[in-house]
């Protein structure tokens, strides 16, 4: 794992989602469901 990616695990430590180094925005993680998303920005 490089520094600067985000990721969101679930409670019995399994990787939900990981962005890599190279995009930017967000992880959102739906705590009912415990389904995670990745959200990018659109970069010029």
């Amino acid at each position: 794992m490089k520094v600067g990616q985000s990721a969101v695990w679930g409670r019995d430590g399994a990787m939900l989602a990981q962005m890599d180094s190279e995009s930017e925005g967000w992880v959102m993680l739906d705590t009912l469901t415990a389904k995670a998303s990745i959200h990018l920005l659109e970069t010029a």
